[in-house]
């Protein structure tokens, strides 16, 4: 799911996200494919914070693209490599490995994240089946 986002589904005047696709991979190479389940074609809300943090990564990207230049590589994708392709699955989860460590947080999967948050969830109250639901969701792919 978060590797097929697209920009053009990220509302930030809203603050929603629509899930049209996932980004598999085939014979090795990322492709773009519709979500499995009618469940996972949805609209999210978004966090203020994430808000932010899709803002200030989209400043970014622009930056990234200037400096390619004619290099860059336009595929219309929030998370990318630095020139614009698609970014593996598998560099993604070393990115992540990589930042966990650097702030100090014990050896922890990305997707180990889906579990932590909703027992933060749980242990600040929020109702058990809004919780349940966001379990439900489709995993990152």
């Amino acid at each position: 799911m978060l590797l097929g986002l697209r920009w053009i589904d990220v509302d930030l005047t809203r603050g929603r996200v629509a899930i049209r696709q996932t980004l598999v991979m085939v014979d090795g190479k990322p492709a773009m494919a519709e979500p499995k389940t009618a469940k996972g074609r949805r609209s999210l809300m978004l966090a203020p914070e994430v808000l932010e943090v899709l803002r200030a990564h989209r400043a970014h990207q622009a930056a990234e693209r200037l400096s390619w230049g004619a290099d860059y590589i336009d595929s219309g994708l929030v998370i990318t490599t630095e020139d614009g392709r698609p970014m593996h699955p598998e560099t993604l989860s070393g990115l992540f490995v990589r930042q966990a460590r650097r702030v100090g947080l014990p050896p922890i999967r990305l997707h180990d994240l889906r579990h932590s948050v909703a027992s933060i969830l749980l242990a600040r109250g929020v109702h058990p089946k809004v919780v349940s639901e966001l379990l439900a969701m489709p995993r990152l792919r």
